[in-house]
């Protein structure tokens, strides 16, 4: 069962705002790129490895036959915060 009541109800306010979108995201993803750059993750050099792969699932044309696109995933899985 989904969770109610006011903190979730605030919770979610928060998490469709546009502050979570355009602000919050972000610094939480260069916090994640700078944390993994400082422990020895090339991070950026990773991301543009996988970028230039063609043959890679994430590749419009390569995901046709993709076994998962059959699954049904819960909803709270959909949102945008995961």
């Amino acid at each position: 069962n989904p969770r109610s009541g006011l903190a979730q109800t605030l919770l979610d306010a928060a998490l469709n705002s546009p502050l979570w979108t355009y602000v919050l995201v972000p610094q939480a993803r260069a916090s994640i790129v700078k944390t993994a750059e400082e422990n020895g993750i090339p991070w950026m050099t990773a991301k543009e490895w996988l970028r230039d792969r063609v043959d890679g699932p994430w590749n419009k044309g390569s995901t046709e036959n993709n076994k998962y696109d059959k699954l049904q995933y819960p909803s709270y899985y959909t949102k945008s915060f995961h």
